[in-house]
C-alpha cells in the first residue's frame, strides 16, 4: 500500500498480515490488513497503538482468529442482511397506507443502520450464543 498517508509498510507472514502506519492522524497509527489462507478479501482494522510490536501482536492474534474461522468454516459468506430489508422495503412500500406496513417499514429502516453488514447466517449464529 503506498500513498501520501502511509509513512512505513512491513508485511509479515508471506503476505497474510501487512503493517502499515498511518501519517495522516495527530499520533501516527499503526494499520493492519489480514489475509489467512482459505479466505476471500482482506480485513482491515486499526490497532490503535502507535508501538510497533503492540501492533503487530494485534494483527498476529488477528490473523490467527481468521485462520481459525477459516479452517473451521465459519467464514461469513451469504447474503448481507441490507439485501434482504431492501427488497422487504421496495415490496411493500406501496402498500404504505395500513398502518402496520408503514410501521414495520420505519422499524426495518432503523433497523438497517445497525445491522445492515451482517449476514443472515451471522445473525443466525449470534442469536444462538
Amino acid at each position: 500500500m503506498t500513498g501520501k498517508n502511509v509513512l512505513v509498510s512491513k508485511s509479515f507472514r508471506d503476505g497474510g498480515i501487512y503493517l502499515f502506519l498511518r501519517g495522516d492522524y495527530k499520533k501516527p497509527t499503526w494499520m493492519c490488513r489480514v489475509k489467512a489462507p482459505g479466505q476471500t478479501g482482506y480485513i482491515y482494522r486499526s490497532t490503535r497503538s502507535t508501538d510497533e510490536h503492540q501492533a503487530y501482536r494485534f494483527a498476529d492474534d488477528l490473523y490467527h482468529q481468521q485462520l481459525v474461522k477459516a479452517y473451521s468454516g465459519e467464514t461469513e459468506k451469504g447474503t448481507k442482511v441490507s439485501v434482504g430489508i431492501d427488497a422487504y422495503i421496495a415490496r411493500f412500500e406501496s402498500e404504505c397506507e395500513q398502518l402496520s406496513v408503514r410501521y414495520r417499514i420505519l422499524l426495518l429502516k432503523r433497523v438497517l443502520t445497525h445491522i445492515g453488514k451482517q449476514t443472515f447466517e451471522g445473525l443466525l449464529i449470534a442469536a444462538e450464543k
